[in-house]
């Protein structure tokens, strides 16, 4: 073989290396899209996710606060109704044991 031969020989082999190059870039490049296309997908997926699970417990916090506020207002109702039943008690015995005072006075 002559030199000329070996030149382009190595040529070719050159050549032949840069296309497998651009070859194996390019799949990188594609394999690349793809994997980022479905990485956004499945993060579509689980904020979506996510945000379901926010929402239902946002209901349930809702639901809780509202049965906590219904009871704290029973409460508080049933609380002056016993404090005026006390009073309405406590001035019944003193009006008695005023009359039973003046009473005892008088006679």
């Amino acid at each position: 073989m002559s030199r000329s031969d070996d030149m382009a020989a190595l040529r070719e082999q050159v050549q032949a290396g840069h296309s497998d190059r651009e070859e194996f870039v390019s799949k990188l490049t594609q394999s690349g899209i793809d994997l980022s296309k479905a990485n956004q997908a499945q993060n579509k997926a689980r904020r979506r996710s996510l945000m379901e699970v926010l929402a239902a417990n946002e209901k349930s916090r809702r639901q809780d606060a509202a049965r906590l506020h219904k009871t704290c207002v029973k409460y508080v109702t049933g609380l002056a109704q016993t404090i005026a039943a006390q009073r309405k008690a406590n001035a019944a015995e003193n009006a008695a044991a005023r009359s039973a005072w003046l009473g005892a006075a008088i006679a």
